[in-house]
């Protein structure tokens, strides 16, 4: 598995969220966040790929202008639970928060595979 190493690394909540893409023809949806890390006194950004999307469900949220997302929202990610199932399919449960006053975004993801990496 490529994502295990960091996944048990990462402590997975306060993590502001940089940037999230879906790619709907190639079933990938990338999420960069960004973890402190306190030996540099520096953020380094952490990529999270989804890919070989099953299935995707979330709450009932609905977002009409994305090209400000990062001025709307502070948007960080409080909690991130990936459980194996049996067939080898990754279920996957993201709680991530947009802010004070704003609905939290739950994403519900079932892929085939996760990397999680530091980006260069």
């Amino acid at each position: 598995m490529n994502y295990e190493k960091l996944y048990q690394k990462i402590k997975w909540h306060d993590l502001s969220v940089d940037k999230i893409i879906i790619d709907t023809e190639k079933k990938v949806l990338q999420i960069i966040v960004s973890e402190f890390d306190e030996n540099e006194k520096d953020f380094k950004l952490v990529q999270i790929i989804f890919s070989e999307i099953i299935k995707i469900s979330s709450n009932d949220i609905s977002f009409s202008d994305l090209t400000n997302f990062d001025k709307e929202y502070s948007a960080e990610i409080f909690s991130f639970e990936i459980n194996n199932k049996p067939n080898g399919d990754l279920q996957s449960l993201l709680n991530i928060l947009l802010g004070f006053g704003k609905p939290d975004l739950i994403l519900n993801i079932l892929s085939r595979k996760i990397e999680i990496k530091y980006c260069d």
